[in-house]
């Protein structure tokens, strides 16, 4: 890509910052220029989140059942993976699956409670027992351009909603 042709679609989530792109300057060389995002990675960073929240909201009945760990619903509420998991705790990967089936979580000691609360930036409490609204007290700044009426509809970005209106949905 030619410094010329780096995207500069002013995405919302770099407004306050800028992102490096590579591109290849006149004289050919590969350099660094900064760019204010591109529309085709808002969209599919929501996307991204999207699929983390179906997953959570899956996980939370699996939860209720007994199948799957408190941590496993926060894990993705905070749209982690295991192994993104397992890099933040410092554990073996296989540790942290182990700890998201539920049967292998009721016998978790406290100090690996605490542990994955801090983490996963939720109260201990919400863990043992199983407290998921704790994430709904949460508030986040919402951007210029979004209004709280747009965020409880579930407005997101892309073409036909900027075309409609320039609405941005919340980043949970």
């Amino acid at each position: 890509m030619k410094k010329g042709d780096v995207p500069q679609d002013d995405i919302r989530h770099f407004r306050t910052a800028r992102k490096a792109a590579y591109a290849v300057d006149e004289e050919g060389h590969y350099t660094t220029v900064p760019t204010t995002g591109w529309d085709v990675e808002e969209v599919i960073l929501y996307q991204a989140i999207e699929e983390f929240e179906e997953q959570a909201e899956a996980c939370r009945q699996r939860v209720a059942l007994g199948e799957d760990s408190p941590i496993a619903y926060f894990m993705f509420k905070r749209c982690m993976d295991p192994t993104v998991l397992a890099q933040a705790m410092g554990l073996p990967r296989w540790r942290v699956r182990r700890h998201l089936k539920g049967k292998v979580f009721d016998r978790l000691g406290e100090g690996m409670l605490r542990e994955y609360a801090r983490v996963l930036r939720v109260p201990p409490d919400a863990l043992k027992p199983f407290r998921p609204d704790v994430l709904e007290r949460e508030t986040y700044e919402l951007p210029p351009g979004l209004s709280t009426d747009d965020r409880e509809a579930g407005r997101t970005p892309g073409p036909e909603s900027t075309a409609r209106k320039s609405s941005r949905r919340s980043i949970p």
